[in-house]
């Protein structure tokens, strides 16, 4: 058994270290520097199945049944797309920490998707939303050999016009933090022309830049997993506007959580649509005083079918509490 825990430490350290490279932080400001690639880091990403063939499904090809019922979503995409035109736009949306960028990257490296489009861009976007800039990167990510130093606004979109008329293509704006509309439909007016079943999918960590860039539908947010960082990254306070999170969360490493003010922060008791609630502390952290306090910052709603506590360290049992250690 302690070989078999021994691995799965090794495991979960390694995805920790995976969604850090996000750079996504909790005061919901901007990461500086973010550049993040199509490609994903490790050779082997554990438990993304069910979330990449809803994506998948979702990109208009075919859906593959998974063959694990225990899949677990961390960060469900829409269940329906905003059409324009020929082009649909999808936005993956989640809080810091999930894994979007992550899922994203699984997605456009599926050759299911590779079959299915016969272009494929990814776009780092991060503060550099400007129309500008974006389309001569696209531009040049498409390979066509476009000279594009010397153009201006209009003829870039001109060329990225001809450009997606030739093409069923996937462009992946990845970090999008933009929420002017007006400079989003600057940038997507050349986009429309893209041969049918287009899509352009955007991850973001905001409902804003959601809302604008494509249909979200609350139902679909799902977090399977949260963690609760040091200092000021991924603060509990981030689940405070989650309200509309369906299905199980899983909140580890309380050890973390400041004070009772702080994990009141979070509204476990505001989120109705929460089946499964799973809290978590460090057992080589567990203070007694400090895990009791925070345990009742975090009441949940009245109505949750199940609640599982693991390794708290409080100096009585919570009454109906599940407690694992």
């Amino acid at each position: 058994m302690k070989t078999i825990h021994g691995r799965l430490d090794t495991i979960a350290a390694d995805l920790e270290g995976l969604m850090g490279q996000l750079g996504l932080h909790g005061d919901y400001s901007m990461p500086a520097n973010r550049q993040m690639g199509c490609l994903v880091n490790e050779p082997i990403v554990y438990g993304r199945d069910e979330e990449r063939e809803k994506v998948i499904e979702l990109l208009g090809i075919p859906h593959r049944q998974s063959n694990n019922e225990n899949d677990s979503v961390s960060v469900s995409a829409p269940t329906k797309r905003r059409k324009k035109e020929n082009v649909s736009v999808l936005s993956i949306y989640g809080i810091g920490g999930v894994g979007k960028t992550t899922l994203a990257q699984i997605v456009y490296n599926d050759q299911r998707v590779a079959d299915h489009f016969d272009l494929k861009i990814w776009i780092c976007v991060s503060d550099n939303f400007d129309a500008n800039s974006l389309s001569k990167e696209i531009i040049d990510n498409a390979g066509k050999g476009y000279e594009t130093d010397r153009m201006n606004l209009s003829s870039l979109q001109e060329t990225l016009k001809k450009l997606v008329m030739a093409h069923r293509f996937l462009l992946i704006l990845d970090d999008v933090w933009n929420e002017d509309s007006g400079e989003w439909q600057k940038f997507y007016a050349p986009l429309s022309y893209g041969q049918e079943g287009s899509i352009i999918l955007v991850t973001t960590r905001t409902l804003k830049v959601a809302s604008i860039a494509g249909t979200v539908d609350p139902s679909s947010w799902r977090v399977c997993q949260f963690k609760v960082g040091k200092d000021d990254q991924h603060k509990i306070g981030e689940l405070k506007h989650m309200t509309q999170l369906h299905g199980r969360l899983h909140i580890k490493n309380l050890e973390n959580v400041e004070s009772k003010e702080d994990a009141c922060q979070a509204e476990l008791d505001n989120k109705p649509y929460l089946d499964e609630l799973i809290l978590q502390w460090s057992q080589r952290a567990s203070n007694s005083h400090h895990d009791m306090e925070v345990l009742e910052g975090l009441q949940p709603h009245q109505n949750l079918k199940q609640l599982e506590i693991i390794q708290y360290g409080g100096p009585t049992s919570p009454v109906g509490y599940d407690l694992k250690h």
